[in-house]
């Protein structure tokens, strides 16, 4: 019910981005950035954070599609950041393998203020067939980013990357302290052996 509920309320939103807000009208000087990440297949709570550099005007709210190939990225949670501490990010997953982002506050007189820096985090479940140490694009389409009069800006978007990552390999250091500990280790139980045979 819940899920149903976020559903409706995702495509109520979507026709008030599309009604209330006539083409852009302006060049493009917002720019939107899907950050680069990676992770090990299999992990959850991968973060990709989506920044919004306006240096002109207040955002009103946002709306994108972030797609990517394959689906072997699962997002689980959309989180707001300090510059949108007032407003709400929901998700919603849709077809052709995209997620629908929205980020949007019920307050009034709420925006984003001119700057830049995230506006949102994504959390992403990394699917365990996941191909280790290939990359796939999270590319942002139909983005619409509003102002505080709900006039639509010319915005600028660039995708981000998600590689899958394979397991660390321990470095020199690492591989020092391993060896120490196990020499250690086993110091420690011979000795103890030794002791109990006496």
């Amino acid at each position: 019910m819940k899920k149903y509920m976020i559903v409706a309320m995702l495509l109520m939103f979507s026709f008030y981005f599309m009604a209330a807000s006539p083409p852009p009208i302006q060049a493009a000087d917002t720019t939107l950035i899907v950050g680069n990440a990676s992770g090990l297949p299999g992990s959850p709570n991968n973060s990709v954070t989506v920044n919004l550099d306006n240096p002109d005007d207040k955002v009103g709210g946002v709306q994108l599609d972030i797609c990517k190939l394959d689906n072997y990225l699962t997002c689980t949670n959309c989180e707001i950041t300090e510059r949108t501490n007032l407003f709400r990010c929901t998700f919603v997953e849709g077809p052709n393998d995209c997620d629908r982002i929205l980020i949007f506050s019920v307050e009034p007189d709420t925006d984003i203020q001119e700057g830049d820096g995230p506006i949102a985090v994504l959390k992403y479940t990394i699917s365990e067939t996941a191909p280790v140490g290939e990359c796939r694009n999270l590319d942002p389409e139909g983005v619409k980013v509003v102002d505080e009069y709900n006039v639509s800006l010319g915005v600028e978007s660039l995708p981000g990357q998600f590689c899958f990552a394979p397991a660390a390999i321990p470095t020199t250091s690492q591989w020092g302290i391993i060896i120490f500990m196990t020499i250690v280790l086993g110091i420690g139980v011979v000795t103890l052996v030794r002791k109990r045979i006496v």
